[in-house]
């Protein structure tokens, strides 16, 4: 059973009629954000709870986190329902930049953990990361990298995942989020 929730209200749950959404849909992929498409009618209890680009809309299944991101669409059509589209939390790496930096002889997790904290020291603490698990490792394991302002999510894909594979996977545990690599 799945159960949405927008900035810890209720908005959808199968097995109350009160709390429905029409036709909810999760778009997952790999190394990317993810997409969540929902109508929600205007007789829905949290029908004004949602805020573009301001909540925070989490999904679980069975009572394990499953998704988490913000909504930044929303219309409204005729006053009777809003059509919502939300990215996952994996774009909020797309809020910050990387300022004018040069790592030399680290390995892939100092490099990864120096990008998270940047990240981190750019965003409020709704957007943060902990840097959880980095398997992905470098042969000779000494990175030498430069960054010039760029964004983060773009950093880690082009100076990490295109060059030495891997994935990106964000996990919640303990009330932490976690970005493992």
């Amino acid at each position: 059973m799945y159960r949405v929730y927008c900035d810890g209200h209720l908005l959808h749950d199968s097995n109350l009629e009160d709390y429905t959404l029409i036709g909810p849909s999760l778009n997952l992929e790999v190394n990317m954000a993810g997409q969540f498409d929902f109508q929600i009618a205007n007789d829905h209890i949290n029908f004004d709870k949602i805020v573009s680009k301001k909540s925070y809309i989490e999904i679980y299944d069975d009572g394990v986190w499953l998704w988490s991101g913000r909504p930044i669409t929303i219309k409204t059509a005729m006053k009777l329902f809003k059509t919502v589209t939300c990215e996952g939390e994996l774009s909020f790496l797309h809020d910050s930049n990387q300022r004018l930096d040069e790592y030399h002889d680290i390995s892939v997790r100092e490099y990864f953990e120096a990008i998270i904290a940047k990240h981190n020291a750019c965003v409020d603490s709704s957007k943060q990361f902990t840097v959880g698990n980095v398997t992905v490792e470098d042969t000779n394991d000494s990175l030498y990298k430069f960054s010039n302002y760029e964004d983060t999510f773009d950093t880690i894909k082009k100076k990490l995942i295109d060059v030495l594979g891997g994935y990106i996977v964000i996990r919640h545990e303990n009330g932490v989020r976690y970005i493992d690599y």
